[in-house]
């Protein structure tokens, strides 16, 4: 976060089903929530292509990188994750994540 509730924006290529005949895509997100689920991680956030919340699984985000752009953290409320086929009594664990732009590799 940043100073006045300010946080930076992610964009990322998202490797998509392709058992579904469907292609990798270039998302820029809201990032809201990081999420371990089921021994994996999920990223929640608003999807300006499909202006809506959407859940990213981690390890199929490709070339994360901060944007230059700002949003406002308190103007969203994003929904329940809901995991379809899981059990609703398994854990989910929610953490709060700081993003930073390195300066050097």
């Amino acid at each position: 976060m940043f100073k006045n509730g300010l946080f930076l924006m992610v964009s990322f290529w998202y490797n998509i089903d392709l058992a579904k005949g469907e292609s990798n895509c270039k998302r820029c997100v809201c990032p809201l929530k990081l999420v371990f689920k089921s021994r994996e991680w999920y990223l929640q956030g608003f999807c300006l292509m499909r202006e809506d919340y959407r859940t990213f699984k981690i390890n199929r985000i490709i070339q994360p990188e901060l944007l230059e752009d700002f949003f406002h953290g308190e103007n969203f409320n994003p929904p329940a994750i809901e995991f379809k086929g899981t059990d609703s009594s398994s854990l989910i664990h929610k953490i709060k994540a700081v993003l930073r732009k390195a300066n050097h590799i």
